[in-house]
């Protein structure tokens, strides 16, 4: 009757399991753990092994069956820099709106044509404060996944900080720098050494909305904001709204357009941006000017 019992739980533990990984995106631990303890009075840490075990087992079944059936296909792109090719579609980091919107012509000549130049002070100092901000928050976090800190967010507010997000369906990827998770809400922040919302920026912290968005399957209203680096100071923020989603899917086509050859690079037009540029050696239009 023991045997059959053990039996019984461990049934309906499994089955719970799947339907949660499969449905929610939840860790098996969420539901083996709890049943295997109740009902069959197992050891705690004996359980959480159990159950993290499970997790290991489904998340190598699954990695197999997509070799297997060739559904998960990531490949370099042949000619453009740090452009990737995942599921067949062009993938690009996407800090890179930042930089476009400064100029298109910067992209073209550093990941098509391969220009190396040196890091401007700014940037030098921004990846010092970055890393400084991360080592401080590690001091003080609690290690986590990202579905155990999902789940735990729809009761409680949590932070987590360089979170990796990517989205084969839009093309694109990159490191969230901070997001708020409460019962109500997502607030994906985006770090910058100043305190005014450029619409490049806009557009960078909205594309990380987008691929946060795609990676979840949540209903909680997702906020967009910019946040002067090193400081609380929130100076920009909106709601993700169908407007802010569909501007950034209009700009990522442009930018497919662009690694497809379909679309012209566009310089800036502001005078100002040319005369502090890295590539000024390298810009035919910036020689064109001066001839």
């Amino acid at each position: 009757m023991d045997l059959l019992f053990t039996i019984i739980v461990t049934f309906f533990a499994g089955m719970g399991a799947g339907l949660g990984t499969g449905f929610a995106g939840m860790s098996a631990a969420a539901v083996i753990s709890p049943i295997l303890i109740t009902f069959l009075g197992i050891d705690p840490y004996m359980a959480v092994g159990i159950a993290l075990s499970s997790d290991v087992l489904a998340s190598a079944i699954s990695a197999y069956t997509y070799g297997k059936n060739k559904n998960l296909d990531i490949k370099y792109h042949p000619n453009i820099k740090g452009v990737q090719i995942i599921e067949g579609k062009n993938n690009f980091p996407i800090s890179w709106l930042n930089q476009q919107g400064y100029c298109e012509y910067q992209l073209y000549l550093q990941y098509f044509q391969g220009v190396k130049v040196g890091e401007t002070p700014a940037m030098t100092t921004g990846t010092k404060v970055h890393n400084q901000l991360e080592e401080k928050f590690q001091e003080s976090a609690t290690p986590a996944t990202f579905d155990e800190v999902l789940e735990f967010s729809k009761t409680e507010k949590t932070v987590t900080r360089e979170m990796f997000v990517i989205s084969p369906e839009y093309g694109i990827r990159g490191f969230i720098d901070e997001i708020w998770m409460t019962p109500d809400e997502f607030v994906i922040i985006d770090d910058k050494p100043g305190n005014q919302a450029y619409g490049s920026t806009i557009n960078q912290v909205r594309a990380y909305c987008l691929a946060f968005k795609n990676m979840i399957n949540d209903k909680r209203k997702i906020v967009g904001a910019l946040r002067q680096r090193g400081t609380d100071n929130i100076f920009w923020s909106e709601e993700f709204d169908e407007d802010a989603q569909k501007s950034i899917k209009f700009l990522i086509d442009r930018m497919d357009g662009l690694f497809k050859g379909e679309k012209p690079f566009i310089k800036t037009k502001n005078p100002n941006k040319c005369k502090s540029c890295r590539f000024q050696s390298y810009c035919i239009h910036l020689s064109l000017i001066h001839i």
